[in-house]
């Protein structure tokens, strides 16, 4: 009997099985988002969710434009990631085969055992009343020149929450620039010395009584190989964290990133009487030294 090498079926290399199943996910991204997201809120460009829970909101953004397709960032925290990891956060996995499987699923039509639960789960969240933004303070990032290179905004709701939104200025999109800029650079181009904390409120407090500061953008939650720390190259650091667990462990992330780039750094040390969370901004509206 002949042997048909036409019936030999063709091995996928994992390679190719994971760019096969992006590329159909991008391909038909608002079904995707649709069957992980039914609360979601869908423009042309984007769409809008609280967060990778599936909560109701604005925060997290999911582009579904060509070329960007399946790309999301949470605003409030500044994570982002691709088409694959919407869905390991969205469906809360921790395997990457376990990604491919259920993405399978959800481009075959076939919801798993996983997917059902969570939207039931989903279906089931009672209507929550839509939180209104009541304050917004707005934080303009600029060049060393004084361009205007990104705005984040500050949103207080009605819940007691905050909220945070990145308006890039060089195509009017929502969305951090990449590489990030620090904050107040054409204050940080003229110091040598210079204080780094956390959140841009705690940046504008110590300069407003003529300490030159600055943060990065999303604070604690950033993403160090996001920003651009070159600015601050050769200077005399100064550490200011706020003081919590997330706070001192982000500066302990910090102090070698600066380091590398030769500059000398030091770090506040907070009196063990400060409250919880007490930070740059408390001390400088109370006239501490």
């Amino acid at each position: 009997m002949a042997i048909s090498f036409n019936e030999v079926p063709v091995v996928e290399d994992a390679e190719t099985r994971k760019q096969r199943i992006k590329n159909s996910l991008q391909d038909n991204i608002k079904q995707v988002v649709r069957h992980l997201y039914p609360k979601a809120v869908l423009s042309k460009r984007d769409a809008r969710i609280g967060d990778a829970s599936g909560m109701r909101g604005h925060s997290m953004s999911i582009a579904l434009t060509p070329g960007e397709a399946g790309q999301w960032i949470d605003h409030a925290t500044g994570e982002r990631g691709d088409v694959l990891t919407l869905i390991e956060r969205a469906l809360n996995l921790s395997s990457f085969v376990d990604v491919l499987t259920e993405a399978e699923a959800i481009i075959g039509g076939k919801p798993t055992e996983r997917q059902i639960v969570r939207q039931n789960t989903i279906n089931a969240m009672p209507e929550k009343e839509k939180p209104t933004v009541i304050d917004t303070i707005e934080y303009v990032y600029r060049s060393k020149e004084g361009r205007r290179i990104a705005t984040v905004y500050r949103d207080t709701l009605s819940n007691g929450k905050k909220t945070f939104r990145v308006h890039r200025s060089s195509d009017s999109t929502y969305s951090a620039p990449d590489p990030r800029p620090l904050y107040r650079l054409p204050d940080i181009a003229s110091a040598d010395q210079v204080v780094l904390c956390e959140g841009e409120k705690c940046a504008d407090a110590l300069n407003s009584i003529g300490i030159v500061a600055t943060t990065a953008m999303f604070g604690s939650n950033t993403q160090l190989t996001k920003i651009d720390w070159s600015p601050l190259a050769g200077k005399s650091i100064t550490l200011w964290p706020d003081n919590d667990e997330p706070g001192h462990a982000y500066m302990d992330r910090v102090k070698p990133v600066l380091e590398t780039l030769g500059c000398s750094v030091k770090r506040i040390l907070i009196p063990a009487d400060k409250p919880q969370g007490w930070d740059a901004a408390d001390a400088a509206s109370s006239g501490e030294d």
